[in-house]
């Protein structure tokens, strides 16, 4: 008997269609596939295991700063889809993935090197903190609130409560602890705090603050106010939206992802210790003050877009290097690990104090540079990487000048990741 008539020939065609469509999404491709040769050929894409340098042009990582991926500037062009992210559904609080903070055609057009991070919201699409009260006795609790809605709030005591404007509990929660411990807490209602998420003389909201997605529907454009100043928060999933402000004194944040529609402003990550990378996304339009300054953050990669202003990262201790088209006054005054800085503008006081023994500009003119001690801290050993044809204009260049002996013309390319 004839193969063909055992075999279910529509029954065939869908199985082999389940198979090309598991194969696309694996791919990220959408073209039709011919059986088997097609199918072959884009199974030897699969990319079984992945590698992660972090000096890759562009570097992928999880919410929590555990490294994912890593990319050359050409392994992004020829990508049709950006990668998975890792699947957080059996978490303690189940995660739903949301997208990476930068799209592909974004990631195309980058000439400067970017870090990409995951963004999550909770699946239950409520918002949850701890408390870790050490000294709770009579502690209030409180925080004002933007909800245009009423909101249930469960203070992990036992407590369970309605809060809002037409309910007779008002629109700021407050709750007072009786005894000392540890309180997970859920908020379930649209509207968001914008005040004191930590209570008075306590390191009190610890671990991870997970942000619902109805609760970022009304965020775009307002500000976290102060939310988590000085809190105990070591990461902060679900921030799609908003503006970044006043993050700062947050002791024990380690690694904070920015979603597509978040921006920050003045002093967002000021004295953060343990910050070491913030993923930032592809911002436009006029940046901040203060807004790494005194923190612990290791590398800043910006989009090349986005304008920063004064003071940006100084007195960083732990910045090895700096990749960004603009540098504002004293930007990076008084990091004493930075070592490589790219510059691509003007320089306003921007390296006082910070021992940079290399320092790459690809212009064709010399850059304004502002003070004649700009580079006050170089060593006798520091370079200045400049095109060829352009070293005898910066060597001749007001300020530059005092630096004629440190420049050689062997720039070809920016080596700075």
């Amino acid at each position: 008997m004839a193969v063909d008539k055992l075999i279910d020939s529509t029954l065939l065609n869908n199985n082999l269609t389940s198979v090309a469509n598991a194969i696309r999404a694996k791919t990220g491709g959408n073209q039709q596939l011919s059986f088997p040769v097609g199918f072959i050929n884009e199974i030897n894409k699969f990319k079984t295991e992945y590698t992660f340098n972090e000096n890759d042009d562009i570097c992928f990582w999880d919410y929590d700063g555990t490294p994912l991926y890593s990319y050359s500037f050409e392994e992004i062009q020829a990508m049709e889809s950006l990668p998975p992210a890792p699947d957080h559904s059996q978490d303690t609080i189940p995660l739903t993935f949301l997208e990476w903070n930068w799209t592909l055609s974004d990631l195309q057009a980058l000439t400067v090197p970017m870090d990409v991070g995951a963004c999550y919201y909770p699946t239950d699409d409520k918002m949850h903190w701890t408390y870790r009260l050490n000294d709770a006795t009579g502690l209030t609790c409180s925080f004002t609130t933007t909800q245009t809605t009423d909101v249930i709030i469960d203070w992990g005591d036992g407590t369970v409560e309605h809060w809002g404007s037409s309910t007779d509990n008002g629109a700021n929660p407050t709750h007072t602890y009786s005894n000392n411990g540890i309180y997970h807490c859920t908020w379930d209602g649209n509207g968001q705090p914008s005040s004191n998420m930590r209570t008075e003389g306590n390191d009190a909201v610890v671990g991870t603050f997970y942000v619902g997605s109805k609760n970022n529907a009304e965020w775009l454009g307002t500000y976290w106010n102060n939310t988590f100043n000085g809190a105990s928060v070591e990461y902060i999933v679900g921030f799609t939206r908003g503006l970044v402000y006043g993050f700062n004194n947050m002791k024990y944040l380690k690694f904070f992802v920015m979603g597509k529609n978040a921006d920050f402003n003045t002093s967002a990550f000021q004295t953060c210790p343990n910050l070491r990378l913030v993923c930032t996304p592809c911002l436009e339009g006029v940046g901040s003050d203060y807004l790494f300054a005194g923190s612990g953050i290791r590398r800043i990669r910006l989009a090349p877009q986005k304008v920063t202003t004064r003071f940006v990262a100084q007195n960083c201790p732990s910045l090895e290097f700096y990749n960004h088209t603009q540098i504002g006054y004293r930007s990076l005054q008084n990091c004493s690990s930075l070592r490589r800085v790219v510059i691509n503008g003007t320089i306003d006081e921007a390296f006082k104090g910070s021992s940079i023994e290399e320092v790459w500009c690809g212009l064709d003119e010399p850059p304004t540079m502002t003070a004649s001690d700009s580079f006050n801290s170089m060593p006798s050993s520091g370079i200045i990487h400049v095109k060829a044809s352009a070293l005898n204009a910066f060597k001749t260049a007001t300020n530059w000048s005092n630096y004629a002996d440190h420049m050689v013309g062997d720039w070809t390319h920016n080596p700075i990741k």
